[in-house]
């Protein structure tokens, strides 16, 4: 068995999150990697820019934990889709997007550290905690 890895995890306001209405608001980010600032930054401004009015609110990115190489928040428009991010061969995207918990083998297919979604996922049984 491998070791498990300990990733230093940046969690913001108790879970909560940063909530970023402008693409501005990713300097909101403190600890976060510069290069995710950047990606998320784009990400938000190509939301807003491509919105084309059909829910009743505006896109809203919030960034609920960030790492070196793994971020996870929610996009919220027309109801609350959960994401994750990764940093794969030095560029950030977009890898997961679900409702509710997260299933525990597309985490760990990505790879995902724990700390990064929550403390549990699903499988066939249902919820458990998850350990990578």
């Amino acid at each position: 068995e491998r070791p498990k890895q300990v990733v230093q995890v940046t969690q913001y306001n108790d879970g909560k999150g940063v909530p970023l209405y402008v693409s501005s608001d990713a300097g909101k980010l403190t600890g976060a990697p510069k290069d995710f600032q950047s990606f998320i930054r784009f990400t938000v401004r190509t939301a807003i820019e491509g919105d084309d009015g059909s829910c009743d609110e505006p896109p809203v990115y919030t960034v609920l934990t960030i790492s070196a190489a793994f971020g996870a928040g929610e996009l919220s428009q027309c109801g609350v889709k959960k994401l994750v991010w990764a940093k794969t061969d030095g560029k950030w995207s977009q890898v997961l997007a679900y409702d509710g918990e997260p299933a525990c083998d597309d985490l760990t297919a990505k790879g995902v550290p724990p700390g990064i979604t929550g403390p549990s996922c699903r499988d066939d049984e249902g919820s458990r905690p998850y350990q990578g």
